[in-house]
């Protein structure tokens, strides 16, 4: 009988080039038949890639002719980083008999001929040869995701850092300057639950990311609720059973195949979001696969994340643990979890059902209160938003470019894909005492930013984008952010349900500009100039406006003061 080698080619990283040579013939794609050498045709497959795709590669070979029912690979006149291994599915039970070739992250550039596989059962034999070319990394060009890491990134500051002169700047490790940071999951649609968790959302000031099964929405108009509420819905799976047992037994071609479809399907059905992340079906990590679709995907290991060595293919997670005492791991260097420590770190949770089954409502209630008790010190974002962020911060460059007394400029850039990219990062700058409120311009626009003082000096925090041009931020001697903040204006009712927003303004209106609501997206949906002398304000909505959350933001020539409303 003829013997046949099905080799599964996966595309691991975007900067990845593929070439298969068969008679001179190029086949692209994602598989490709190759015949033994009894056959009459020749077989010189090449396997072309970058050096800078950072997880191991691994081809799925699978035998089709054999007779026997015990089959051994080996690999001769191999290089050290190549090896093969049994494939097994999560249960440790051996796959088809199928094996996987194995290119480690640490494979030097250069060319490797005449790699031979030999493949043995009780009746036949069969060998390949084939080539290995290892390309040096591409630079410059922007990436989807970092690779993982064996050692520190960097060293985390035991406290928060304070530049010592005027003009110093540092990019916060957390956004706002938190101490550590957490996000809040919920897997498997769940949808009894979606009006308890919008309670807790408004209660704890929380946004939430849903991870979500498509085959298991039973009206779509369901999960865009959850986004005008302020939340997001990535991705999780296809849903033909439970365990999505059936895409992680499937071939890696059929397993990106099916977590596109997932993420594409969510992007054209949902409006104001995009599915940029993923929880891998049954916590089954496939990052080598994964990476090139989504910018994180996370995982379900029960651990924390260490903030300067997050494996962004594999983001660890714990399951319902609604233990307080998670919180003061994250801010007090002397608690561990399971004997290590994260302090300063990223903790994520996700949820299943918390009405049918899973853990007591109450028991959700009283770890969410814990976190929100403690949001002076822990960002609690949504999954992209701590992604975006982290991988941002990792790959940053920050440069001064001018201090002046009045107005200083810097430029903060990253490593990463602009179109996914876009979330601000905190950054701290050292400024004259004699700044008491101060105003940020990055694009022609202007961005949030406020003064806050510590031991007597004061410092500017501002939320930039990278790579989104020169960031100058300028003296204010008007009233402070800070007090700006507390004192500018009062809006009500809240929440809204009629079609009038009402804004009693609390400082003179002389100094205020302008006024404007802003939708969960950033879109400004509502702009006025206030009059002078004017003390109330009223903005008649548009019917055609969605519920959820939005933002009235009030300005004057030095400050901004932002509060969220509700409308319903």
């Amino acid at each position: 009988m003829k013997k046949i080698l099905l080799i599964t080619l996966i595309i691991t990283n975007m900067s990845l080039v593929f070439g298969y040579s068969i008679n001179n013939k190029i086949s692209s794609g994602n598989s490709v038949i190759l015949k033994g050498i009894n056959s009459d045709l020749e077989i010189n497959p090449i396997i072309s890639m970058s050096s800078s795709f950072g997880v191991e590669r691994k081809d799925v070979i699978t035998p089709v002719g054999f007779d026997g029912t015990t089959l051994v690979y080996s690999l001769s006149n191999n290089p050290s980083f190549l090896s093969v291994k049994k494939l097994v599915d999560y249960k440790g039970v051996l796959v088809k008999e199928s094996f996987l070739l194995i290119i480690s992250k640490t494979a030097p550039v250069g060319t490797y001929t005449d790699i031979v596989l030999s493949v043995n059962d009780d009746t036949s034999s069969d060998t390949e040869t084939f080539t290995i070319i290892i390309k040096p990394a591409t630079s410059g060009i922007q990436k989807m995701n970092i690779d993982p890491v064996s050692s520190s990134r960097f060293s985390i500051p035991q406290n928060l850092v304070w530049p010592t002169n005027v003009g110093e700047a540092d990019v916060c490790l957390w956004k706002d300057d938190r101490l550590a940071a957490a996000t809040i999951t919920i897997d498997d649609n769940h949808e009894g639950d979606h009006s308890w968790w919008l309670e807790m959302q408004e209660k704890y000031n929380i946004n939430l990311t849903w991870f979500l099964i498509i085959d298991n929405v039973s009206a779509w108009n369901k999960y865009q609720d959850l986004i005008d509420a302020g939340n997001e819905v990535q991705s999780h799976d296809l849903a033909i059973d439970y365990t999505h047992g059936a895409i992680n037994d499937s071939t890696d071609a059929t397993y990106i195949k099916t977590i596109t479809e997932v993420g594409d399907t969510i992007n054209k059905m949902l409006t104001d979001n995009s599915s940029i992340t993923l929880a891998y079906p049954y916590g089954l990590p496939k990052g080598y696969v994964s990476r090139d679709r989504y910018i994180a995907m996370r995982g379900v290991t029960g651990l924390m994340n260490y903030a300067n060595k997050i494996n962004y293919l594999d983001m660890n997670s714990r399951s319902a643990t609604n233990d307080p005492h998670d919180v003061e791991i994250l801010l007090d260097p002397t608690q561990k979890l399971y004997n290590n420590v994260y302090y300063r770190g990223l903790a994520s949770y996700h949820y299943h059902g918390v009405a049918r089954f899973g853990p007591a409502r109450s028991n959700v209630e009283t770890f969410l209160s814990a976190l929100h008790e403690r949001s002076d010190s822990i960002w609690t974002g949504m999954f992209s938003e701590v992604a975006r962020y982290g991988q941002e911060r990792d790959t940053h460059s920050l440069t001064v470019d001018n201090i002046a007394a009045e107005e200083i400029r810097f430029t903060l850039t990253d490593e990463m894909n602009d179109t996914y990219f876009d979330y601000p990062l905190t950054v701290k700058i050292r400024v004259e005492n004699a700044w008491e409120g101060v105003k940020a311009v990055q694009d022609g626009k202007e961005i949030d930013a406020k003064i806050v003082t510590k031991d007597g000096s004061n410092y500017a925090l501002i939320n930039a984008v990278p790579d989104k041009g020169q960031v100058t931020i300028s003296k204010s001697e008007a009233l402070s952010n800070i007090d700006f903040e507390k004192k500018s204006f009062k809006v009500y009712p809240n929440p809204v349900s009629g079609s009038v927003i009402n804004i009693q303004l609390l400082v003179s209106s002389y100094d205020i500009q302008n006024i404007e609501l802003i939708s969960i997206t950033g879109k400004i949906v509502y702009s006025s100039v206030i009059n002078n002398g004017e003390t109330t304000h009223e903005i008649n909505l548009d019917n055609q406006l969605k519920q959820g959350i939005y933002f009235v933001r009030v300005s004057d020539k030095n400050s901004v003061s932002t509060k969220k409303i509700i409308l319903k």
